[in-house]
Formats: C-alpha cells, sequence, structure tokens
C-alpha cells in the first residue's frame, strides 16, 4: 500500500492496484491508532470495491458519466438540462470500456437507476463512504473509534466519549450521523453476527 500525505483534512483512495491512499498530515496527528486503522480500512474497502473514481469525481463528471452509462443501457433515457448529443458521445465510450461480461451483470442495476424516482448521482460519493464506514465497523466492532475518526475528517476537535456534547457533534455531521445510527440498528448486529459465524467456520 502506498500513501501520499497533503496538508487538507482527508484519507481517500486513489487507487486500487496498487492501493494508493491520500492522507492529510493534519488528520493522522489529530488520530489515534484506532482512528486511523478505521479510515485505512475504511478506504481499502472503498478501492477494492473499485468506487475510487466515485469519490474522487467532480460531483457534475460524476452526474453526466451515470447518466451516460444509463444512456449506453436505455437509449430513450433523457435526462433534464443534457445535451444529448454529448451524452451519446460518452455513451459511446462507456460502452467501449465495459466488458462483455460485466456489461450483462451491470444492465439490471442500471436500468433500476434510471428508472428510480428522484436518483441523484450526486448521492453516489456519500453512499459509497458509507458502505467503507459501515463495513470497516462490521469488522472492527469499534464504534467510538470508528465516530472519532469521522469526526476529525469533519474537523470538529470533538472526541467521542459521554454527555450531550459527543451527541450534538456527531449529529451534527452527516456521516457520522449515519454511522451512530447504523451501529444502532438490527441490520448492524446481525451482520456482526454473519461475521462471527464466518469467522469460526
Amino acid at each position: 500500500m502506498s500513501t501520499y500525505s497533503v496538508s487538507a483534512r482527508l484519507c481517500l483512495p486513489v487507487s486500487s492496484d496498487p492501493l494508493t491512499i491520500l492522507v492529510g498530515e493534519p488528520l493522522l496527528e489529530e488520530c489515534g491508532e484506532a482512528e486511523q486503522l478505521f479510515l485505512f480500512a475504511r478506504s481499502a474497502k472503498i478501492a477494492h470495491e473499485g468506487l475510487c473514481p466515485v469519490v474522487r469525481a467532480r460531483f457534475q463528471d460524476l452526474g453526466f458519466t451515470v447518466n451516460a452509462l444509463i444512456r449506453h443501457f436505455d437509449p430513450s433515457f433523457e435526462p433534464k438540462g443534457v445535451n444529448l448529443e454529448k451524452l451519446d458521445e460518452m455513451a459511446r465510450r462507456i460502452g467501449k470500456l465495459v466488458p462483455r461480461r460485466v456489461h450483462e451483470a451491470l444492465g439490471p442495476s442500471v436500468y433500476e437507476m434510471g428508472g428510480s424516482l428522484g436518483f441523484d448521482p450526486a448521492l453516489l460519493p456519500g453512499a459509497a463512504l458509507e458502505l467503507g464506514a459501515r463495513s470497516v465497523l462490521v469488522a472492527t466492532g469499534d464504534s467510538p473509534a470508528a465516530l472519532s475518526a469521522l469526526l476529525a475528517l469533519g474537523g470538529s476537535g470533538a472526541r467521542v466519549g459521554r454527555g450531550e456534547e459527543t451527541i450534538k457533534a456527531v449529529r451534527g455531521q452527516q456521516e457520522a450521523s449515519a454511522l451512530f445510527a447504523f451501529a444502532l440498528s438490527d441490520i448492524f448486529f446481525e451482520a456482526c453476527q454473519k461475521a462471527l459465524d464466518l469467522e469460526k467456520g
């Protein structure tokens, strides 16, 4: 694994092969070992799932590319406010890059995206980050470290402990709040149980 340090407060995967993560030095200095483990594992999970471009792309570029992907599968798809000529050009380029085996498996999901009311490509980066965070939390079970790491990313200066200040800080940051809700859900406990069962063989 390779890492590159920057002055910004972030920890994002750059590529999956080799695994490369962009890390902010201020974040490393602020986080303890358990928090660093959470952030690195979160980035590694995102990279493993092939989602590096999703979390790194500009919102407008990501939206246009996703619309072009849908257009490739469904030529009748016409998103509002988009130049269809340019969209078709991008759709053709995407079609050439998608392997046939992937094309067949991807089709149903793409059709579902295109047909979903209120689908917004701008939500995909957040969903990718949440996937990584949830996966690591299930693997480690360390909710305080996970929430502290996310609070550090947001630069709130708060740390997970007891009292109303912690709850206020977590609720004030979208990703931390979402992970906190997940940590209290039946889905989380069921996932942890399945992970333990797999570990026991």
